[in-house]
């Protein structure tokens, strides 16, 4: 008896030449991983490493909570812009302006008279809401953003896109020990960087059209 093999060593040879599907899933993970990665050092390379030098007044400033660092920046900046006005944005229902006055001692008076105070953001779209509101009563065509350095891309996002018509200056704040140079050397900056690249990538997946910057 004899056997006609010639067709299934053709087919096997062809079959053996393709990837399979595990390589190429592989290979499309290796390829997204390569993205992101490469997304990731440009978000990390394009963080600022210091706040800009000083020019046209802060008029107009808006504070994010989340560190004292923050709002001693935005203090200053009113301080040396008399008439100017600062949002703290994300206060605590609980803090009060006698608690801010003891985290900010030698303030008092201009939490007295500069300051106003935003209880309802609960995060970034909020402060940007809750600024937006401010900006419009006060007629404000500048805003100052104060925030700090790694949450100042996707504030300056979430910004623009509720209030598209008015220029946002950044003023990046650097928490202790957490600069953009050690990012390698520190796990925990590594961890902050990683963490906040991932929420920004949601924010460019969430939100509608981002405009031009100002």
């Amino acid at each position: 008896m004899v056997f006609d093999t010639s067709h299934n060593i053709i087919s096997a040879s062809h079959g053996a030449g393709r990837p399979s599907w595990w390589r190429r899933a592989a290979a499309l993970l290796a390829l997204l991983l390569a993205v992101w990665l490469g997304g990731f050092l440009w978000f990390a390379g394009g963080l600022a490493d210091r706040p800009p030098a000083g020019g046209r007044p802060d008029t107009a400033v808006v504070a994010l909570t989340g560190g004292s660092a923050r709002l001693g920046e935005a203090m200053a900046l009113i301080r040396r812009a008399p008439g100017a006005r600062l949002l703290i944005t994300g206060v605590n229902r609980h803090i009060s302006r006698l608690n801010l006055a003891r985290i900010l001692p030698g303030d008092a008076d201009l939490l007295d008279c500069c300051v106003d105070i935003d209880r309802s953001a609960l995060d970034t779209v909020g402060n940007a809401r809750a600024a937006a509101v401010w900006a419009a009563a006060g007629g404000y065509r500048q805003l100052t953003l104060v925030t700090a350095y790694y949450h100042m891309p996707r504030s300056l996002l979430e910004f623009r896109r509720l209030m598209p018509d008015i220029e946002l200056r950044a003023h990046p704040v650097y928490p202790a020990g957490m600069r953009r140079s050690h990012i390698w050397l520190s796990p925990g900056t590594l961890r902050v960087l990683l963490l906040e690249y991932g929420k920004y990538q949601v924010s460019l997946l969430r939100g509608g059209p981002l405009p031009a910057p100002r």
